[in-house]
């Protein structure tokens, strides 16, 4: 994730009653990444596959 603090701060917001959703390109959401998400409270995960094709 580009934020080195972005669980912190969603426990933070959970913590105050927030909910938190997030949107990515999924490059960097590993197995692990998603088990830290779930884990501090994110909702939902949405990954855009926009311009997925055939790697050369």
């Amino acid at each position: 994730m580009v934020r080195s603090d972005l669980l912190a701060l969603v426990r933070h917001g959970r913590a105050q009653g927030l909910r938190f959703t997030l949107s990515s390109n999924g490059m960097l959401v590993t197995d692990a990444v998603g088990h830290e998400l779930a884990e501090a409270g994110v909702i939902y995960v949405g990954v855009s596959i926009d311009g997925a094709g055939i790697w050369a």
